[in-house]
C-alpha cells in the first residue's frame, strides 16, 4: 500500500473523506465541487475516483484527490503539529542568526539536529511514483486528469499557485 493509499484509508476511517465514485469532469465540474467544499464550516478531503474529460472523450484510471489540507484539524493530524506552530518554526529558521556565545552555539545544536531529516532521502531503487514510466511519444500530459478550474483559463493547469503580495510600504 502506498503512502497516499494509507493516507486515504486513514481519512476514510476518521470520517474526513468525501468520495465521489461517479464520473465527474476535470473541466470545471471537479474544481467547482472542491470550491464549494472548501467554503463549508467542516470541509473534508475530496476523492474523485472516476475523473473524465468530456470535451476530449477521455476517462482516467488515476483518481483525483483535492483539498488535502481541508481543516486545521486535518493539517495538524497530518503534520503532527498545529499549522501555526509549524509556521512559527519556519519563521524562526528564516530569521536565525549565527550565535555569538558558546552557550548560544550549544543551544543551536538542538535546532540543527531537528533539521537532520530535512534533506530528501535517496532511494536505492525506484520509488512508487515510478511504477509507470512513459517514454518518448507515450509521454503525454493527456494521460493525467489535469483540472481546468475557471472557464476563462487558457487550458488545464497542473497546479494552481497561490500568491500573497504585500506592497513595499507595508499596506
Amino acid at each position: 500500500m502506498t503512502t497516499m493509499e494509507r493516507f486515504i484509508t486513514q481519512l476514510r476511517e476518521k470520517g474526513w473523506l468525501k468520495e465521489f465514485n461517479e464520473p465527474l469532469d476535470v473541466y470545471l465540474e471537479i474544481p467547482h465541487i472542491a470550491y464549494v467544499e472548501a467554503k463549508l464550516p467542516q470541509p473534508k478531503v475530496l476523492l474523485f475516483t472516476h475523473p473524465i474529460d468530456k470535451k476530449n472523450d477521455l476517462s482516467f484510471s488515476m483518481p483525483v484527490v483535492m483539498n488535502i489540507f481541508a481543516s486545521f484539524e486535518i493539517t495538524e493530524w497530518l503534520f503532527g503539529n498545529h499549522p501555526d506552530a509549524i509556521a512559527s518554526e519556519i519563521r524562526e529558521l528564516l530569521h536565525m542568526k549565527p550565535p555569538e556565545t558558546f552557550m548560544g552555539k550549544l543551544s543551536m545544536l538542538s535546532t540543527l539536529f531537528d533539521l537532520k531529516n530535512v534533506p530528501p532521502k535517496k532511494l536505492s531503487s525506484k520509488g512508487s511514483c515510478q511504477e509507470l514510466i512513459y517514454l518518448q511519444n507515450e509521454a503525454t500530459l493527456d494521460k493525467l486528469p489535469i483540472l481546468t478550474t475557471w472557464s476563462e483559463d487558457g487550458g488545464p493547469f497542473i497546479t494552481m499557485g497561490q500568491v500573497y503580495t504585500k506592497s513595499l510600504d507595508g499596506k
